[in-house]
């Protein structure tokens, strides 16, 4: 069949690859058979109707989550907290040796589907942490805890409440709101499912009808497309528990494997820097896909060894015209310190970048220089000035922290930025310098 009628993946190439490494990568710990075995959790299997919202129906769910995932219940204690005290997240897993808590927002429990989702993960949380398999410490640590449930069968609640919606009513006034809520879109919780029905090998399996239509939508095109033939770093055919990690001739070749997805998962198991698999890792920086040029660029900021032909790589590109590839580059750039004279005069040029992303990353990047950057400290206080202007917490923070490290004493250096200039400006900058200080840089 011509390539132009194959199914395609519903997913981009970083997203497939990262659920396909994942969902693997919890395969191998927990086991094939536990995902050909488990039963799909259906909202009828956790709680009756009519819903009435109390602790007691919560606690009833946590009963049945827990045993769906083999989990002691009697070792988790189970709160209920109002919404303020767990600001930006709806539960909290709070780990300790002898009873872990979970901590619960009030509000979840207007919603069974979102708290069946919210316990679920924090469970999850207890699977991981307290089972040692991960530490707390990961990258995609809350990532990979909203994925583990999808491979026990109680992943549904999340692919479905992964955006919720309330109405209101105050006295003659009545609105709708919509949040997010989770990790994972819904998007790759289809996909993932798409997988787990190719390795169970179900036809129409009834559950799928239960899901809501974004993720319905990629369950179905990715099932088409694994049918079809696509590739996958996870299939029944070639999936082998006793894999273990691959050989530097089997990087070299998946380094150069005629998928995106499989050069993607190979940079990501690059660890050994040798001037051999480096070499390789720089020429992924060139790769027509652009999520695999980006990952190349902070797997060598990762690796902390390049060569010669990989600095100027690294510098050429920070005038990439596609921003993940840029932001990449910029952030190894940055972490190498690589060719001060000609980065930083190009960074200089992205501190006020259009894109929100590539000047953040831009002064996180001018921050790690240090001293060899000084003369960028002007402009590194503008950059907090525009932060302060915007309220962008993030960036505020950022270049607070690169203004100290490029400057130690950065009293004098407001001063003379902010001498005839706006008062208020020079107090914000100043407050924020303060701040970070105060919080330990």
């Amino acid at each position: 069949m011509p390539f132009w009628f194959k199914p395609r993946c519903p997913l981009d190439t970083g997203e497939k690859a990262w659920t396909e490494y994942r969902l693997r990568w919890l395969v191998d710990r927990f086991g094939l058979d536990l995902i050909n075995r488990v039963e799909f959790l259906l909202p009828e299997d956790l709680w009756a109707k009519p819903w009435k919202g109390t602790e007691a129906e919560a606690q009833e769910i946590l009963d049945r989550v827990c045993a769906h995932m083999e989990t002691p219940r009697e070792r988790l204690s189970l709160e209920f907290v109002d919404d303020d005290q767990l600001p930006n997240a709806v539960g909290h897993y709070d780990y300790s040796d002898w009873r872990p808590t979970i901590r619960i927002a009030r509000s979840q429990l207007e919603d069974p589907v979102a708290l069946s989702a919210t316990l679920a993960h924090e469970v999850a949380h207890d699977v991981l942490l307290a089972g040692k398999y991960q530490t707390g410490n990961e990258a995609d640590l809350e990532d990979v805890t909203d994925l583990l449930p999808t491979i026990y069968g109680a992943g549904l609640f999340a692919a479905n409440a992964t955006v919720r919606s309330t109405n209101w009513r105050s006295g003659n006034w009545e609105g709708w709101n919509i949040s997010k809520q989770g990790y994972l879109p819904s998007r790759t919780f289809g996909y993932a499912f798409a997988l787990l029905t190719l390795f169970r090998d179900e036809c129409d399996p009834p559950w799928a009808e239960r899901l809501r239509p974004d993720a319905a939508e990629t369950f179905r095109l990715g099932l088409k497309f694994l049918r079809g033939g696509g590739d996958t770093l996870f299939h029944p055919a070639s999936y082998r528990s006793d894999r273990g990690d691959p050989t530097p001739g089997e990087l070299l070749q998946q380094l150069q494997h005629a998928s995106p997805t499989f050069r993607l998962a190979a940079l990501w198991d690059v660890a050994e820097p040798d001037a051999v698999t480096v070499d390789a890792v720089v020429d992924c920086l060139g790769d027509r896909d652009p999520h695999v040029a980006a990952a190349a660029g902070h797997r060598l900021a990762e690796l902390d060894f390049i060569h010669e032909r990989g600095r100027d790589e690294l510098v050429r590109r920070l005038e990439s015209p596609i921003e993940i590839v840029r932001l990449g580059v910029i952030h190894a750039v940055g972490r190498l310190r690589l060719s001060p004279g000609e980065s930083l005069g190009i960074l200089k040029r992205l501190l006020f970048h259009e894109s929100r992303a590539v000047s953040l990353a831009a002064v996180i990047a001018v921050g790690r220089f240090g001293e060899e950057a000084s003369a960028l400290a002007p402009q590194l206080v503008k950059a907090l000035e525009r932060a302060n202007v915007r309220r962008d917490p993030d960036a505020i923070e950022a270049a607070a922290k690169a203004i100290w490290n490029l400057v130690p004493i950065p009293d004098d250096l407001l001063r003379d930025v902010y001498a005839g200039g706006d008062r208020e400006l020079y107090q914000l900058a100043r407050s924020a310098l303060r701040s970070t200080r105060i919080a330990g840089r």
